[in-house]
Parts: structure tokens; C-alpha cells; sequence
């Protein structure tokens, strides 16, 4: 299956930014979810304009976000505060600036920094976007792929990348999982939760995306709220711009593709927020002809035989809405393995072996009168490249090491 071949746009990218002092608890400027113009609050410069010379540092790695509406937010964060400037289609672009006085280390040390977002509007799909950070002592080029129009695509999932203590500088396997997933290009990468071990640090957040620098310079990310990340939600909500304001639960249309991000731990019985907006979402989803797919990702997997138990909530309220309608696939993680289970014509995959220690197969133990549903069952390091099409999806799952654990596809219809 080959991937769609996309028309390459240069966007030389270096980032000026009106400055907005707040706290690390306060909600950073520029974070609201309106459909603007996309020169809206943004000044423009003629290109050729000199911009000086730069001292600043990359304290955070740049990263992407894709926001709905064709719209995508560019991450970073710097040093120093300076002013910066984006080169697109032939003007210079200023854009947006937030300081964050924030809490670091064990002892609390008060640092300034200073988050850069670049919002991006109704960018024309089927296009790959290369981008330039011309603001830093070092420039940095980086990019992602505008949506797909057509169901011709790849895209990646892994999770439960923790270290697994607190404050630790780097995880190796981390960064040679995320390594190994930027050598397939994959469109976007999905994270299934916990990527941190303690939400309330701050430490952590900057070694998760300085340790997956390599795979988010080329890519979109997604990423599904874990119960790590409990204690860290306002610092989420910070980092990230999905498509459903501050909801930790959202989806998104890629391709003829559509894909919902879901919160266990938020709550999901019948009388929830969140229960009833997936009720609407996936059944207005599975009524579109158009959509040929349905992916759904959420951190607590109702099926597993590892540590923690299967979750119960997960599998009394989402799992017959997914019986129901047209899901091909579910992403979860929480427990440190790969595990591959087809029930009821949907294939879960709990792929929760990105870098945290691993969980031990345990015995495997059905239910009275339960037919055998477990497909692959492994103590790994993991992730899973997936190749969609019209007519079905091919899944290869490697090991950190880049050797297959498993491949198959999915190419009956529900």
C-alpha cells in the first residue's frame, strides 16, 4: 500500500509575538476555539523585510496541533523575549506571544519562558508544509501535512511513554520509539495517554516533547488524556488546541476517516456531558456515507488481561455505541504491552508499550461462556503504523527495536 504522494508548501517560519504576562495557572492568550480569518490579529510585513538578528533558545520543541476547519496551531517555547516573524507566501506574518512564569525542579524554582503560538487558517488540503523558525540563535526547520481529501493515508499510534519515576531528564526508549515512527511519515500520530508521570510537573512536560523532538518536527500530534496526567490539567490544556475548546474528549475528519478522542477518567455514564456528545458524534458519523472508517481512542482499555483490570465504565457505556455503528478500530493503553483483540467485529489494540516500565502477561482468563478474543499478546515496547484506504486498513506493529510483532488488515465491511 503506498502512501499518497503530496505537493510540498514552504512556509519560512519565525514567530512575532505581542506579550502577555500571565501565570502557569492562568489560561494563556489566543487559546479560543472561533473560526477566524486567518490574518485576523496577525500583522504583515512585505517579504524581504529585515527581521535582525536573534538570541533566543528552544526550551520546548516545536510541535503541531491540528484544530479542526483546516486550521492547525504550531508550538514552541523560547528563552528570551523576542520578537519573531513568519515568512508565508511571500509575507512576513507577526503572531502570538504568552509568558509563563512557571514552577520547575524539586525545588520549585520560578522560570520564565515564553510559549509561541502560530495559528494557521484554512490551509488548502493534500499539501505537505515545511516550516522555519528563523527567531532562535539556531534556526529550525520543521513540518506536517495539511488533511487528506481522500482515505490514502498514514498515521501512527503509541502511548504510556512515562518514565517511571518523576523528574527524570530523558527516556531513552521514548525518543528511539518516536525515532523510529518519523521514518514512515505517518500524517499524524496519535498518543493514547500518559505521557507524563506526574501531571503536576512541569519538568515532565518538557521531556515528553524534547524527548519525541525527532517524530514532532514532522507530524501532527493527537493525543488522548491519561490518569497520569490527573493533577495536570490545566498545563494540558495550555499545550494543546484539539477541536473541542477545553474538552479533553474531541474528533476530527481525516480523509474520508473519522476519529474520536475520548476522557475514561472525565466520566462516560449515560448522564455525562461527554456521553452524550459521543452518542451524537458517532452516530452522526456512522450515518455519513462518506465516511468509510471509524477510529476511537481512549487511555483505559475495556478489554485486557495485563496489571489493571479492564475498565468497566469503558465497557458499559462506550463499547455498544461502538457495537452499534461502523468502528473499525480502538486505541487504548494503561497497561505497559501490546495486546490485539477482536470482538464483536471490532479490533481493540492496547498499545500502551511507548516507554513506561512494562507490565507481564498474566494468565488469560475468560468469562463463563465467553468465546476466545485475544489475537496477540505480548510483554513490548510497541507502536503501530497504520495504511488507510477506501477499501481497508493494513496495521503493522513494531517493537523498539523495529521489528514486526504483527500485521493485518481490516477489510471487511460492518
Amino acid at each position: 500500500m503506498n502512501k499518497f504522494i503530496k505537493p510540498v508548501l514552504t512556509l519560512c517560519i519565525s514567530f512575532s509575538f505581542s506579550l502577555f504576562a500571565c501565570s502557569s495557572e492562568q489560561s494563556p492568550v489566543g487559546r479560543d476555539s472561533e473560526t477566524n480569518d486567518s490574518t485576523e490579529d496577525i500583522g504583515i510585513l512585505d517579504a524581504g523585510t529585515d527581521i535582525g538578528t536573534f538570541k533566543s533558545r528552544l526550551t520546548r520543541y516545536p510541535y503541531v496541533n491540528y484544530n479542526g476547519n483546516d486550521s492547525f496551531t504550531i508550538f514552541w517555547e523560547t528563552d528570551r523575549d523576542e520578537t519573531g516573524y513568519v515568512e508565508l507566501d511571500g509575507k512576513i506574518l507577526t503572531s502570538e506571544k504568552v509568558k509563563l512564569s512557571l514552577k520547575m525542579g524539586l525545588d520549585s524554582r520560578v522560570k520564565n519562558i515564553y510559549q509561541h503560538t502560530l495559528k494557521l487558517k484554512f490551509l488548502p488540503q493534500e499539501k505537505k508544509y515545511i516550516y522555519k523558525i528563523l527567531s532562535l540563535a539556531t534556526p529550525f526547520e520543521g513540518s506536517f501535512y495539511s488533511v487528506s481529501s481522500d482515505n490514502n493515508f498514514i498515521f501512527a499510534v503509541y502511548g504510556d511513554n512515562r518514565p517511571g519515576a518523576p523528574f527524570m531528564e530523558t527516556n531513552p526508549t521514548h525518543k528511539d520509539i518516536a525515532s523510529q515512527i518519523s521514518k514512515y511519515e505517518p500524517e499524524f500520530v496519535i498518543n493514547t495517554g500518559d505521557i507524563v508521570y506526574t501531571g503536576g510537573f512541569e519538568d515532565e512536560w518538557y521531556q515528553f516533547f524534547n524527548d519525541g523532538a525527532t517524530l514532532f518536527k514532522k507530524t501532527s500530534l493527537f493525543v488522548s488524556i491519561g490518569n497520569h496526567e490527573s493533577g495536570g490539567e490545566d498545563i494540558f490544556r495550555r499545550q494543546f488546541s484539539f477541536t473541542n475548546g477545553e474538552n479533553f474528549y474531541y474528533s476530527f475528519d481525516w480523509g474520508q476517516s473519522h476519529f474520536i478522542v475520548l476522557c475514561v477518567q472525565c466520566g462516560i455514564s449515560t448522564d455525562t456531558e461527554q456521553y452524550k456528545w459521543l452518542k451524537n458524534d458517532i452516530e452522526t458519523a456512522d450515518s455519513n456515507k462518506s465516511i468509510k472508517h471509524i477510529f476511537v481512542t481512549f487511555h483505559h482499555p475495556p478489554y485486557t488481561f495485563s496489571s489493571h483490570s479492564p475498565n468497566s465504565d469503558a465497557r458499559n457505556y462506550i463499547v455498544p455505541l461502538l457495537k452499534t455503528t461502523r468502528t473499525r478500530l480502538v486505541f487504548n493503553g494503561h497497561n505497559h504491552l501490546y495486546e490485539h483483540i477482536y470482538k464483536d467485529k471490532i479490533h481493540y489494540l492496547v498499545s500502551g508499550g511507548g516507554g513506561a516500565p512494562l507490565y507481564p502477561e498474566e494468565e488469560i482468563k475468560y468469562e463463563e461462556g465467553e468465546e476466545p478474543y485475544m489475537v496477540k499478546y505480548q510483554m513490548v515496547y510497541n507502536y503501530s503504523i497504520l495504511y488507510v484506504e477506501d477499501t481497508g486498513i493494513n496495521v503493522k506493529t513494531f517493537d523498539n527495536n523495529n521489528n514486526l510483532i504483527e500485521e493485518f488488515s481490516i477489510d471487511e465491511e460492518r
